[in-house]
């Protein structure tokens, strides 16, 4: 189980927007100053005597934050920010240079201490530059200055990524998105609502079907295949007698294509979740990737699906930030443009009523909690993931993050995935999404298989599994539940015919290093691991240079992204 403390601080990571996460580019330690928050509710606080700093307070224990370099702490906001000014909350202000344990009790009501110089930096690595000038802001990598005035000017200037675009003042974005305009945004293009609670159309509750996504992130291989698969019986039939769907966001390391096709073939929808997905972290994913690197990432795995696992181009309309780590308004312009329906990344705060999908071309209707949200209207629909509530009472966004341990039968975890169902059913019917890890099927699938028999014989007959294109098409046309046998969109396919394919088993050499395994229904092995430069696998590898020997061979479609 999650330590208390850590599992605190998760939720308050999760609160502020910092630059970077707090294991990379923020440090922690345990205060020697216990005093500060022996008097303090759980919760965030400035620290009154350094800019760039806070405390965090957990049942009595002080602990110690800074932010990344160049950065201050806001604590009207509760975020680290590019301010040229001081901005820490003082109740009882600052008494010659020090303060007193009720001077320090933070709690949000105040003056604002202000200083116009740059607060006195502690001595900093030969390789960190030396900002000596009020006008001037240092990157968060520490090797640049760049002036003041080119912060959040919407142009990135820092060399690591641009983030001194990251974290600005939205107010002050000219491009920002709109409150929702129902007048505006009408089916079948578009649907909003203020607080994210309206069904479309206005539906009465008891009308309205309630759909469950079950949503497979990661590699798909022997593994976990055969498990998946008996969770998709031919008997098992939504009340529309059509077969019942999940959507699979497919990795690229270690997957099987073969098995990845074969559950194309059987009506299950295939989605994206980034070619690197672990091979990059968050920071990388939510600060510095590029609208490029988004476009590559997200095409490059969209054709070796369509290379190797058959799956037409069209038929891969939706994406997941690798591990929910948003990338901002850069990967969802890259989706925009690259033609993707819809998204699947942000998450709801489980203190509130289930959210419906809406459509990006407004702002999000309810906070979000993750670095990087989409701040710009974008013609891309949004599928939330409503977090469930485990156990302990946290929110989790995935079924592997719920921290359950004591739930130690198969009937326990029936029961608690009952309850998160009936939150849904017994409110707004807004869809309920449930991310399912490999690990967490392992060792829940007989739970997780009675849950989908439960529900697919209720009585009501008003419960359907479905994908998330499926989800859209029904939101563009509101179908009542008494009608949804006839509701085209969602008619049965023609059962698949089997494959007969012999799949080749490859050992391929990689261009980051060593081999990797492949396996899909081809010909014949390619000559190299397929990746974002090489989608075909046609080019030679030098193992020991981790290069291509052949820079002359033709570059892929996603070569030509704008820059």
């Amino acid at each position: 189980m999650l330590h208390p403390l850590r599992r605190f601080l998760s939720l308050f990571i999760g609160v502020l927007p910092f630059l970077s996460p707090i294991s990379q580019a923020t440090t922690f330690r345990t205060s020697h100053d216990v005093i500060f928050c022996v008097t303090q509710r759980n919760g965030i606080y400035a620290d009154p005597s350094e800019c760039a700093a806070f405390y965090s307070c957990f049942n009595g224990k002080t602990y110690h934050f800074t932010c990344p370099p160049g950065l201050r702490f806001d604590h009207d906001l509760q975020v680290c920010t590019w301010k040229a000014k001081c901005l820490t909350t003082v109740p009882g202000g600052v008494v010659n240079g020090t303060l007193t344990p009720s001077q320090r009790a933070l709690d949000g009501v105040g003056s604002v201490q202000q200083q116009d110089a740059l607060p006195q930096q502690p001595s900093a690595p030969k390789d960190f530059a030396q900002c000596t000038s009020i006008e001037d802001v240092r990157c968060a990598d520490g090797s640049t200055c760049i002036a003041r005035s080119k912060v959040c000017d919407t142009i990135r200037d820092c060399p690591e990524g641009g983030t001194d675009e990251y974290g600005c003042d939205l107010r002050a974005d000219p491009l920002i998105s709109q409150s929702c305009k129902k007048e505006n945004c009408v089916l079948p293009g578009c649907f909003c609502s203020l607080d994210g609670l309206q069904i479309p159309n206005g539906l009465a509750t008891n009308t309205v079907p309630q759909m469950i996504l079950l949503a497979f992130p990661g590699a798909l291989n022997a593994q976990n295949y055969d498990l998946t698969r008996s969770l998709f019986l031919p008997t098992r039939l939504n009340p529309n007698q059509c077969q019942v769907r999940a959507t699979f966001f497919a990795s690229h390391e270690y997957s099987d294509y073969s098995q990845i096709e074969k559950l194309h073939k059987n009506g299950h929808e295939i989605a994206l979740s980034t070619l690197s997905r672990d091979r990059e972290s968050q920071y990388w994913w939510t600060t510095v990737s590029s609208y490029h690197d988004w476009g590559t990432e997200l095409q490059s795995q969209r054709e070796i699906l369509h290379h190797f696992a058959h799956v037409p181009l069209a038929d891969v309309r939706g994406a997941q930030a690798p591990n929910l780590h948003l990338g901002g308004n850069t990967q969802f312009a890259a989706m925009q443009d690259f033609g993707y329906e819809w998204d699947g990344s942000i998450t709801v705060p489980s203190t509130g009523r289930p959210v419906w999908p809406y459509k990006l071309a407004y702002s999000v209707p309810h906070t979000c909690h993750q670095a990087a949200c989409p701040t710009r209207p974008y013609n891309v629909w949004e599928v939330p993931i409503n977090q469930l509530i485990d156990s302990q009472g946290f929110g989790c966004s995935s079924l592997g993050s719920c921290h359950n341990d004591d739930l130690k039968t198969s009937d326990e975890v029936l029961q608690w995935l009952l309850k998160k169902f009936n939150r849904h059913y017994q409110d707004n019917r807004a869809p309920l999404v449930l991310i399912i890890d490999p690990n967490w099927l392992q060792d829940n699938h007989d739970a997780l298989s009675r849950f989908i028999e439960t529900l697919i014989t209720k009585p009501e007959q008003d419960t359907y599994f479905v994908t998330y294109h499926q989800l859209i098409q029904w939101i563009q046309a509101p179908t009542t539940v008494d009608l949804l046998a006839d509701f085209a969109p969602w008619a049965c396919e023609e059962e698949a015919t089997p494959s007969t394919c012999e799949p080749q088993n490859c050992d391929l050499p990689f261009v980051h290093g060593g081999t990797r395994r492949f396996r899909a229904c081809i010909p014949s092995c390619p000559a190299s691991f397929p990746w974002k430069d090489n989608v075909k696998g046609e080019k030679t590898v030098d193992v020991n240079g981790k290069r291509y020997v052949d820079a002359t061979s033709p570059a892929p479609k996603t070569a030509n992204l704008p820059a």
